[in-house]
């Protein structure tokens, strides 16, 4: 007896589509667990001039906001 090779139908492309979503959250917590706020705080401010719109700037990195978003909303000149 042949096996036919295994091909995805749609709705394992689809279940895939939906778990990338679900990784990228994964991916920036983990990412955010490497250190602790306090510690990555102190790292990003160490040389900044304006250290808490780098603070800002990092936490708006979410995936919602553009980096035009991110430039207007902080004064990262």
């Amino acid at each position: 007896m042949t096996r036919k090779p295994k091909t995805q139908s749609k709705p394992e492309v689809a279940s895939q589509e939906s778990t990338q979503g679900m990784f990228e959250v994964m991916i920036s917590l983990l990412g955010r667990l490497v250190f602790p706020p306090e510690e990555l705080k102190a790292i990003v401010m160490k040389w900044k001039r304006d250290p808490e719109d780098y603070v800002k700037a990092y936490n708006l990195c979410d995936g919602g906001h553009s980096v035009s978003q991110i430039e207007t909303s902080c004064r990262l000149h």
